[in-house]
């Protein structure tokens, strides 16, 4: 059996086509397939860890000394044990469904977005393949997720329980990690600011003090 089949069956989605196809393609998007990218016993990257993982970068991507152990620890991320925070019901709720594809919500592409892979990927799959066919569901599903020459919104979570905070849309000026010119324009109008104080604090005159 493959690493897809056995986290389905850890998490107890079932083994079909398109889940498998997900789960396969969501690795490539991480950069993780085999024979490229990190490489490592981490089929889906998860930062969690486990008896014996360690880290791989800064991020926090654990290695684990078996392929078996990752999985398991990708399953408990996907379907956390009673009393863990839940941070990924909707992308569970996909594979539950057999056609994750069918099931693209706007809470499964924020789930990915949490998890840090972005959803970009899935447009360019469902068009392969026509895993998406059928009614569209809210968001958009079966198409991709960013317009031609856009990229995906940059999403800023709650670090306790992973919900969306606000996000920064992918489109247009700020499109493809344009937001560090939104942050270079603001830096820039507060430093011709507190430039003007300056200047105009130098031409005011001295407030005597009472003796």
């Amino acid at each position: 059996m493959s690493w897809s089949v056995d986290l389905l069956n850890a998490i107890g989605a079932p083994v079909t086509q398109q889940n498998i196809l997900f789960l396969e393609e969501w690795n490539g998007a991480e950069g993780n397939a085999p024979g490229s990218g990190l490489n490592i016993n981490n089929p889906l990257n998860t930062t969690n860890a486990g008896p014996g993982s360690f880290a791989v970068n800064s991020v926090g991507v654990q290695d684990f000394p078996s392929l078996a152990e990752g999985v398991a620890v990708n399953a408990e991320t996907i379907r956390p044990p009673a009393g863990w925070i839940d941070y990924y019901p909707a992308i569970r709720d996909a594979l539950m469904s057999g056609n994750p594809f069918a099931n693209i919500t706007e809470a499964v592409k924020q789930e990915l977005q949490t998890w840090g892979t972005g959803f970009g990927w899935l447009g360019a799959v469902t068009t392969q393949t026509g895993a998406g066919a059928g009614p569209a569901p809210s968001g958009g599903g079966g198409e991709s997720s960013s317009p031609a020459g856009a990229c995906d919104d940059i999403v800023i979570s709650w670090p306790l329980t992973g919900k969306p905070w606000f996000s920064i849309p992918g489109t247009g000026w700020l499109r493809c990690g344009g937001w560090w010119k939104l942050l270079f324009t603001l830096g820039a109008a507060l430093l011709i600011v507190l430039g003007g104080l300056l200047y105009f604090k130098q031409d005011m005159p001295a407030i005597p003090l009472p003796a």
